[in-house]
């Protein structure tokens, strides 16, 4: 079975560095079936824009103007800005591939953003992984 830990209050040693760094919530995967080791971190947490005062132009440019190393994409509920860099880190003695992505998704309310921030270590065909977090990204529903 999958394992999976979804809190707004981590586990002793799981959380607390999150936490500190001002994060709302913390999620770990460690498989997506038995056997299939899938470990992925993804944190979030609200932040105001990184530019105030362009509050009359569209999202898609605010977003574009407040975080310009990103790329403005139009999901289903709205436009979100992403950075997603594959690359290689080293575990050990151990070179292994990984893939990191950070989206900024303005909340309803205009005046802040969700920041969600994404880690998978050992992903080797990232593009169908971004593919994975973009469709979780657009499963965002506001109340």
């Amino acid at each position: 079975m999958g394992v999976g830990i979804v809190s707004t209050a981590p586990p002793a040693g799981m959380g607390s560095p999150a936490q500190a760094g001002g994060a709302d919530s913390f999620a770990l995967s460690l498989e997506l079936l038995p056997g299939v080791p899938f470990p992925a971190a993804m944190l979030t947490s609200v932040d105001g824009w990184a530019i105030d005062g362009i509050t009359e132009s569209s999202v898609e440019e605010r977003l574009a103007v407040s975080f310009p190393a990103f790329e403005t994409l139009p999901l289903g509920g709205g436009h979100v800005a992403r950075r997603a860099e594959s690359g290689r880190q080293v575990i050990g003695s151990t070179v292994t591939p990984t893939l990191r992505m950070d989206y900024r998704v303005p909340r309803p309310d205009g005046e802040s953003i969700l920041k969600i921030t994404i880690s998978a270590p050992m992903i080797e065909q990232s593009e169908l992984f971004v593919a994975l977090f973009e469709a979780m990204v657009d499963s965002i529903t506001w109340n």
